[in-house]
């Protein structure tokens, strides 16, 4: 039986002399294909986000979550106001990068409003319709619990949540045009009651009373949003007996609440604010001790 030996006559010695270089330049290859299948990276790698580096986007995962991420990084960001549109507008890629030159550079240099603009602007793209983006909000709002977050954050949370519930909801009317056959149906009654009718001024005032009517139909009025505050609010038994201890001392109805009470009281009874020092954040279990009133001089 033959035996092989690895150090002499061995297999090594009949390689060609060029071989190192053919094997080079199959692992260049190979890198090179490798670097180019992005399939394989994770998400978090060449998506690094800093307090100057804002989340990017491909278009391929759920718009609303991006927002989440830009509304997150706003509130750590370290970049002037007028430099977030334009960072924002270059943090995308993959099948959004396309959109690009749809952005202005002027808008999106805002300090106020840059950054609304860009997802103004780019949220159409990818999501379907103004009605998926008010049921997407309204989802938002009846599950954004507490649980154990910081009171005074989670107050001003849900301020911008609803904020943008009323904003998605505005986005849903439907404005009358001079052809839209309603107004074109009210022309025509107008003028058989022998009214001399400006269409300018009557298109104006029909949308404006539509209008109106659109908003008194929000599903979630004062008394309704202020309700679901409590229920979203998480609050102990001892916090609710104290809530509703509140309301009777000061003869208020459960039926006339609104957010801007509710929340008032809950900075009242479950925030003692240092004024000196700025410290104002109490957590969960500190907010289950006893009530250490507040009271200033005099």
């Amino acid at each position: 039986m033959t035996s092989w030996s690895w150090t002499s006559a061995s297999w090594l010695d009949s390689m060609p002399s060029n071989y190192d270089s053919y094997a080079s330049a199959y692992a260049r290859s190979a890198d090179a294909a490798w670097a180019a299948d992005a399939s394989h990276i994770s998400p978090m790698i060449g998506s690094q986000v800093t307090t100057k580096i804002p989340p990017s986007y491909d278009g391929r995962r759920l718009w609303f979550t991006y927002e989440e991420e830009i509304d997150d990084w706003c509130d750590i960001t370290e970049l002037d106001a007028d430099k977030r549109g334009p960072a924002l507008r270059n943090r995308l890629d993959g099948e959004a990068a396309v959109y690009k030159s749809l952005l202005d550079r002027d808008a999106l240099r805002d300090p106020n409003t840059g950054v609304e603009y860009f997802k103004r602007t780019m949220r159409p793209h990818f999501v379907k319709g103004a009605s998926s983006v008010f049921l997407w909000r309204f989802m938002q709002v009846t599950r954004f619990h507490r649980g154990t977050s910081d009171m005074l954050r989670w107050l001003g949370r849900v301020s911008v949540m609803r904020k943008r519930l009323q904003d998605a909801w505005m986005d849903l009317f439907e404005p009358w045009t001079m052809n839209t056959p309603e107004f074109l149906q009210e022309m025509q009654q107008a003028v058989l009651r022998g009214g001399n009718v400006d269409p300018v001024a009557a298109l104006e005032a029909a949308n404006a009373n539509r209008v109106a009517a659109h908003v008194a139909r929000f599903p979630f009025g004062q008394g309704m949003f202020s309700l679901m505050t409590i229920v979203l609010a998480d609050l102990t038994e001892q916090q609710r007996e104290r809530f509703m201890s509140v309301l009777m001392l000061r003869g208020i109805q459960i039926h006339s609440l609104n957010f801007e009470l509710v929340r008032s009281i809950f900075v009242d009874l479950f925030l003692c604010t240092d004024i000196i020092t700025g410290e104002s954040n109490v957590s969960r279990s500190e907010e289950s001790k006893p009530l250490i009133l507040c009271v200033g001089p005099g």
